[in-house]
């Protein structure tokens, strides 16, 4: 980069100057999450935080040392661009900070191959432009203020995203120091325990669109076993409480309040399970995640006996679901490892984080016409309709007609048709991202609450809305327990509406009915496997 001063005759110098800094500055508060403007008062806000970034920039400009610091962090915030992260999910968060730190190799892998090519375009873009901007002739006026130069270096939105970095970062460690304590006593006030003497197996489900699960009214048939069986019970209007594993888990299996979001983890699935006499296992196969446990692993280890499939001895087929029943199944061979109305907990990878990635091992079933991930996505529900077959065989072998089987996933995800773009890019093989997070829509928390019992005879899909919020009851009355604290209209019989539903969206509480909602694609053909060639309602 030269430092040569020029005089202020080159008009095009100063015009390179100024165009290089607005398009950076444009593309930085978008590419670091910061133009998701949701009311008046935020869009003045980024007015402000865009102003001084520009600032910054053209103030750099006067001197050759201060456009290298300049250019230096634009480069490194365009490796951050290219992720896709502030564009797919806004700026630092807490959320977001557990998602990194409570992720694995695995995942994380998975998440890198599948960048989409256009957040790698827009971080290379930023690149290019921080280079070009770096190279320009630097400006020597009278006046320039190195103590200036450092205010408008921290307030701008490189010093605000490493400021919201940090507090997300150190909140997130101080509320999982309060989880990595022992759990605290807990007085469930418990009157009764009305047991019967059924095996009763939660399944937690992961990143399944009930819109999308023909067991709930969808055209696409991907859940033939549970369409067919008399026994099972599915619930089509269940609301996860909020967009994502880390937010949603720990609300759904703890004891939690619609009203304000409040959630107590101590008062946790496991706890209740002791509480209420019952020996209970967990088996996982989302991983425990080494030194930065999950809420989720944490209420895990609180077992008579848990199992992370990332734990050496490696069971087969490595990674997936299916491992988990070969795990039980040893489990229930062994005499005395579980009892016969015991509760057990099968926590799964599901379609996370890469559909394609899970079904591997089978037949790509469907022709969305939508892309090739969407075809796995939906492959993947047919996975875990045969899951849910081959476990409930399982049971049947070990306790027949006498056992349950409670389904229940984290969140749903967006699943979007595909653009003209995301076509071509389909055609050159490159990843696709219209599969996603997106916590300002309803899909988002549109998933699938399921329970099949020996001791049904008729199928039944229930309608009534019901917040993940109140599933700790409806589980609560599972177990049979009868205490204060457990709402028995929260029942799998005939729950009670939960309606008005309220959903988290990672930064307040809010009104799932106002949140916009957006249309399922339909299979073309009869079959429900056939090219979607137009948008149709919501499955409800």
């Amino acid at each position: 980069m030269s430092q040569e001063p020029i005089t202020g005759k080159s008009t095009g110098q100063r015009l390179r100057v100024w165009v290089s800094a607005l398009l950076l500055t444009g593309i930085m508060l978008y590419g670091l999450g910061y133009l998701h403007v949701n009311d008046a008062e935020s869009a003045m806000r980024r007015l402000l935080l865009a102003a001084l970034t520009c600032g910054f920039y053209l103030y750099s400009a006067r001197r050759g040392w201060a456009t290298k610091w300049a250019c230096s962090i634009s480069l490194l915030f365009s490796l951050y661009v290219m992720l896709g992260i502030g564009r797919g999910y806004g700026y630092p968060t807490t959320v977001l900070a557990a998602s990194a730190l409570e992720t694995d190799v695995q995942e994380s892998w998975e998440f890198l191959l599948n960048l989409d090519v256009t957040d790698i375009a827009l971080g290379l873009v930023a690149a290019a432009l921080a280079i070009f901007y770096g190279r320009q002739r630097t400006q020597a006026p009278r006046r320039f203020s190195a103590v200036l130069w450092v205010v408008l270096a921290i307030l701008n939105v490189f010093g605000l995203f490493t400021v919201q970095a940090i507090k997300s970062v150190v909140k997130y460690r101080s509320e999982h120091a309060v989880l990595e304590a022992k759990p605290g006593a807990v007085d469930w006030q418990i009157e009764r325990v009305e047991r019967n003497r059924n095996l009763k197996v939660l399944v937690i489900g992961e990143s399944v669109n009930r819109r999308y699960m023909s067991v709930m009214g969808s055209p696409w048939k991907t859940t033939p076993f549970l369409d067919a069986s008399p026994q099972v019970a599915a619930y089509a209007q269940y609301h996860a409480p909020a967009p994502n594993t880390v937010t949603s888990l720990v609300r759904t299996l703890s004891y939690s309040t619609m009203a304000d979001g409040s959630f107590d983890p101590d008062r946790n699935v496991m706890a209740l399970a002791h509480a209420a006499g019952y020996t209970a296992h967990w088996i996982s196969n989302q991983g425990s995640v080494g030194k930065h446990d999950t809420k989720i692993a944490w209420i895990a280890r609180q077992a008579d006996s848990y199992r992370f499939l990332d734990q050496p001895p490696a069971v087969a087929p490595y990674r997936d679901d299916f491992a988990m029943l070969n795990v039980l199944r040893s489990q229930l061979e062994t005499p005395g490892t579980i009892a016969p109305d015991a509760v057990i907990v099968l926590h799964m990878m599901g379609s996370h984080p890469d559909a394609c990635e899970r079904v591997t091992d089978m037949p790509i079933a469907f022709q969305s016409g939508q892309g090739h991930h969407i075809d796995c996505y939906l492959t993947s529900l047919r996975k875990l309709d045969l899951f849910l077959q081959k476990l409930d065989e399982l049971l049947q072998t070990w306790r027949p007609d006498q056992h349950e089987i409670l389904f229940v996933s984290d969140h749903s995800l967006r699943v979007e048709p595909a653009s003209d773009w995301e076509r071509w890019k389909e055609q050159l093989h490159m990843p696709n991202k219209n599969i996603y997070v997106e916590p300002n829509i309803q899909e988002a928390y549109d998933t699938a609450l399921l329970h099949i019992d020996t001791g049904r005879k008729e199928a039944m899909r229930n309608t009534t809305p019901i917040s993940g919020y109140d599933f700790f009851h409806l589980y609560a009355n599972w177990l049979g327990v009868k205490s204060p604290m457990v709402q028995p209209g929260k029942n799998l019989a005939a729950p009670t509406s939960s309606a008005p539903i309220q959903v988290y969206n990672w930064q307040r509480m809010v009104p799932w009915s106002e949140l916009p909602d957006a249309p399922v694609f339909a299979p073309a053909r009869a079959d429900g496997k056939g090219s979607a060639v137009s948008a149709a309602a919501p499955a409800r």
